[in-house]
């Protein structure tokens, strides 16, 4: 199709082809700009689930409106072939950029970051992705070489209500590198996002994936029964905040992961900020020296809904006395209604 023309769209060049799909970059010549088109590939085209699903990818981003979701302009069709029309980025995807470069800790942190964000949005909207993996993940570059990850291909996302499952019971959809125990077993739940982001995270702070096999039937039994390696032995300078969050990410229970990707936001802000200020203390390690092995209890802190303020001097008093290696344990007592439980939280 390179060199031909659909609708108002001339087509430059074919950027990648997927399972399902070929994405080409292309002019728009209304509007003199430069696009991407993803049109489904001949042999899928027959397929009803498959065109429903293209068609629903079209309807969950079309609501979206956050910096680090890749955005559609729209749904056309011409001759019954459908396409979507979707903003073109300069850069590489994830897989790519792992390749080819060695990616710095501040760096990975504030990938993780928006790459959580990008699923704290879309699980606002009652949004699973279920096929988070570097392939689907692009890291924008601007004119100024800044750079922004841009979540991709929401073309295997449900809708949490039943009404909207295109897949049958027990039907395992994703990538089996990033797949969780039970996405195996064709369930998937939020926490199965946070477990293919850890994946991500793991793999860009090595350069290998969490759970790798010469096999299938190996890469199953790692997703199963096995702990990845331990991150401090592949990787020196992780910080332990970082860790926890992964490992926590990679239990295998769902129940026991980190719960939401709001909370794991909220984190992932705190190491950024502890990173920044040269510190890497935090609520989730201070007292914890971390292993692979160690399984941590789930975390029942609530998050503050507004900005902490004033009490620096009592705040100062309860930090010093935390560092004080004979203290093991501080009370802060008082009548009720003082702020005690807001100021132990912060």
């Amino acid at each position: 199709m390179v060199g031909s023309s659909v609708l108002h769209f001339q087509i430059i060049r074919k950027i990648g082809t997927g399972a399902m799909s070929v994405v080409y970059e292309a002019l728009d010549t209304k509007l003199e700009r430069s696009v991407a088109l993803k049109l489904l590939l001949a042999n899928a085209d027959i397929d009803p689930t498959v065109q429903a699903r293209f068609l629903q990818e079209a309807k969950i981003v079309s609501k979206f409106d956050h910096p680090n979701v890749g955005m559609i302009h729209s749904l056309e069709t011409v001759a019954g072939q459908s396409f979507l029309v979707m903003a073109l980025y300069q850069g590489e995807t994830l897989a790519a950029h792992i390749i080819n470069t060695k990616l710095k800790i501040k760096t990975i942190i504030q990938f993780a970051l928006e790459i959580a964000k990008a699923l704290e949005h879309a699980h606002g909207f009652q949004v699973l992705h279920r096929d988070i993996k570097p392939a689907n993940i692009f890291v924008a570059k601007d004119a100024y070489g800044t750079e922004q990850i841009k979540v991709l291909d929401f073309g295997l996302a449900k809708l949490e209500q039943p009404s909207h499952r295109l897949t049958k019971t027990n039907y395992m959809t994703g990538t089996i590198l990033y797949a969780s125990p039970e996405q195996l077993k064709g369930q998937f739940v939020a926490q199965s996002d946070l477990w293919a982001w850890a994946c991500v995270v793991y793999e860009m702070l090595t350069r290998v994936a969490p759970f790798a096999g010469n096999s299938i039937n190996e890469v199953l039994h790692q997703i199963i029964a096995a702990q990845p390696h331990p991150l401090e032995q592949i990787r020196a300078g992780v910080p332990d905040g970082l860790t926890y969050m992964v490992m926590k990410c990679l239990e295998k229970n769902p129940d026991d992961r980190i719960q939401t990707a709001h909370e794991l936001v909220a984190l992932l802000e705190q190491c950024l900020l502890d990173i920044k200020s040269g510190s890497q203390a935090s609520v989730v390690t201070v007292a914890y020296p971390l292993t692979a092995t160690i399984h941590f209890p789930k975390a029942k802190f609530p998050v503050p809904n507004t900005e902490f303020i004033g009490r620096e001097v009592e705040l100062e008093q309860i930090i010093q006395t935390l560092q004080t290696p004979v203290n093991r344990l501080v009370s802060i007592v008082g009548f009720g209604g003082m702020g005690k439980t807001r100021l132990a939280l912060e």
